[in-house]
């Protein structure tokens, strides 16, 4: 079986696009070379997005990417406070075929907005399936009903598909929160990862 490896890279720095590329540079080093298939990005919302996710991708490319705004970072033990920062974890494919897609109208028909999302997503991981699957779901934290979303997404899925997730944060401002999709920044929206696999996929929480 091939391994998956991981980078992840931060950074504090003010300017957006600087920020995005340094983050995503350190990230991308941790790989050792190999090709990533998946990049996930959590950064706060003062940024300018756009420009942040342009500076990811000078260093990622094309990779799928996926993200959210969030209300803080944790990386190796280290705290950094709601206001700044940008995380980058970078994934090679290992064992895993990965799809992204995100829908937006989340406030408008989120049962509907599920159903298409998990469609999309796992359209995007190819045509053939491995035999097991997850999915990693980000949602704008202040649009739609939540649990519809979820109901729209297993009506395709099927209840044998463990979802984990979150909602997107906004430094505790609770003004907007936004999903990142490439290189575009949405809100009222989700994006999901779907992580296609040969073996089961279990979701395991731990506090703290």
């Amino acid at each position: 079986m091939t391994s998956l490896r991981s980078g992840i890279g931060t950074s504090g720095l003010a300017d957006a696009t600087a920020a995005g590329r340094a983050a995503a540079t350190d990230a991308i080093g941790g790989l050792g070379g190999e090709r990533p298939a998946l990049v996930l990005v959590y950064a706060s919302v003062r940024y300018d997005l756009a420009s942040m996710l342009a500076g990811i991708r000078e260093v990622t490319g094309d990779t799928p990417l996926a993200g959210a705004t969030s209300s803080g970072l944790f990386h190796a033990g280290t705290f950094t406070a709601p206001g700044n920062g940008v995380a980058v974890l970078a994934l090679t494919a290992g064992p895993y075929r990965f799809g992204v897609s995100s829908v937006t109208g989340l406030s408008k028909d989120p049962d509907v907005a599920g159903s298409t999302l998990a469609r999309a997503a796992r359209d995007a991981a190819g045509p053939e399936r491995l035999g097991h699957a997850a999915i990693l779901l980000l949602t704008d934290g202040l649009a739609g009903d939540q649990q519809t979303l979820l109901n729209g997404i297993y009506r395709v899925a099927g209840a044998a598909v463990p979802i984990a997730g979150g909602a997107a944060g906004d430094d505790r401002l609770l003004e907007g929160t936004f999903v990142f999709d490439g290189d575009r920044v949405r809100g009222d929206a989700a994006v999901a990862v779907w992580i296609d696999a040969d073996h089961p996929l279990k979701v395991i929480a731990n506090h703290g």
